[in-house]
């Protein structure tokens, strides 16, 4: 098991790096048992993809793909890879034991009563898209003989977005969930057949749902930054805790910033026109806490994970944490730092808090949070 592993690694004193081998499921595995061992040394993780979406691995720069070959160029981009650091967010359901989970997938842990929890490294989605997840989940259970590589697994999945019965469920969506975003109550269209909470910019195998920053659906109902509540309820007293310094047609989506994007798709067939970039979800909020609560069994997926939710059920998601990660990009210069703060921690000319305070600002300016020149304030390293 990787936790006994991780354990050992901790205690012999070494510095090292970790490649995980496998989809998104499996780095959230990895860094679950990290966030567990909470080692003095933080290891950073770099991703060799070999699931079937990646999208964690497509952000960070490791691609949509392991194509094969000798793994030693790899292990080589692990070693020129700078630091980024990723949200992480605990999702926490109200409902009962959850129907049709797919066997193959962990057991959700219970928090006490009838609440259950679980980790959101990507996004979570609730309607159509997560429709089209339980469908392919429960048909590789029943054939898995039929699920023989990353393309033919693509395939299955295209059937079941456009095949699937349960997608009949999302339709008119907007009167089956609440969707509070910050504490307030968001207005949800009624063409959307389903809300994804996105974490990063890849969606279902590389989809960007939110789009590029001058990218805005048409059928948004904000611009001002401040999505427009419900006009049930008086809700004009906690606008301010929805106030955007930039308005959602300008918003940048970050995998740092605490801040969760929430979209509306319109349709299984909307979201394979994202696929080729010709399709941008509708930008409903930008929040640091997300709230449904579901008026009929719909389904749910998290990152990828689905089953069918209770009606009268309650999802809540809100930030946990941080995790340190190896990314590829164009700057280089990032990826000296790291290689040099890793030696200074060696030679023992810097402390291991002193070290995790300058991978935290690299990650901070690889990701573009640094605008230019000295920053206003410099963390302290004594």
């Amino acid at each position: 098991a990787p936790l006994q592993a991780l354990k050992w690694w901790s205690q012999t004193g070494q510095r090292y790096r970790i490649l995980v081998c496998g989809g998104d499921g499996t780095v959230g595995w990895i860094l679950s048992c990290l966030e567990e061992l909470q080692p003095e040394y933080m290891p950073p993780v770099a991703i060799l993809p070999v699931g079937t979406g990646n999208d964690l691995a497509r952000v960070m720069g490791w691609g949509g793909g392991f194509s094969g070959g000798s793994i030693v160029p790899i292990l080589q981009k692990v070693g020129e890879a700078h630091a980024a650091y990723l949200d992480r967010w605990m999702v926490t359901c109200r409902d009962k034991e959850p129907d049709h989970r797919p066997k193959a997938l962990p057991a959700m842990p219970s928090i006490g009563n009838d609440r259950r929890s679980v980790i959101m490294c990507n996004y979570l989605g609730v309607g159509v898209d997560a429709a089209v997840a339980l469908d392919f989940h429960q048909m590789r259970e029943r054939r898995p003989h039929l699920f023989v590589s990353r393309l033919v697994n693509k395939a299955w999945y295209l059937k079941s977005g456009t095949l699937n019965p349960l997608r009949f469920l999302c339709r008119g969506i907007a009167s089956k969930i609440t969707l509070e975003c910050d504490g307030v109550e968001i207005e949800v269209p009624p063409s959307v057949e389903g809300v994804v909470v996105l974490n990063i910019a890849s969606f279902g195998g590389g989809c960007d749902l939110w789009g590029e920053a001058s990218d805005i659906d048409e059928d948004s109902d904000s611009s001002d930054g401040t999505p427009e509540p419900s006009t049930k309820g008086d809700n004009d007293g906690r606008r301010h805790r929805l106030r955007r310094s930039l308005s959602l047609s300008q918003a940048r989506p970050s995998m740092q910033d605490q801040r969760l994007e929430v979209v509306g798709v319109h349709g299984s067939f909307h979201l394979g026109a994202a696929q080729v970039g010709l399709y941008a979800a509708t930008r409903l909020a930008q929040a640091h806490e997300v709230k449904i609560t579901t008026k009929a069994t719909l389904p749910i997926q998290v990152d990828g994970e689905p089953w069918l939710f209770a009606k009268d059920g309650e999802i809540e998601v809100s930030y946990k944490g941080q995790a340190l990660m190896l990314a590829r990009s164009a700057a280089s210069s990032h990826a000296v730092a790291t290689d040099v703060i890793d030696w200074a921690l060696e030679k023992r000319h810097i402390t291991v808090d002193q070290r995790n305070i300058l991978m935290r600002e690299i990650a901070r300016r690889a990701s573009g949070g640094m605008s230019g020149g000295r920053s206003a304030s410099v963390p302290n390293l004594r």
